[in-house]
């Protein structure tokens, strides 16, 4: 991957307020539905929000 695409990514996501995030999940969610991979996005954001919580979120 390319260096700078990954730290503005990273840069990027680290920066979200919280109504941007939720917004990017139904966004992501969204293309996942055009891709049938809609239930896959699902399982993946419940698994990464509870084991997030579990870790207090230290990312």
């Amino acid at each position: 991957m390319e260096k700078n695409l990954k730290e503005e990514y990273q840069a990027t996501i680290g920066n979200l307020k919280p109504a941007e995030a939720r917004n990017l999940i139904h966004y992501l969610a969204g293309y996942a539905m055009g891709i049938n991979k809609e239930e896959m996005v699902m399982k993946m954001v419940i698994k990464h929000v509870h084991e997030n919580r579990e870790r207090k979120w230290s990312i």
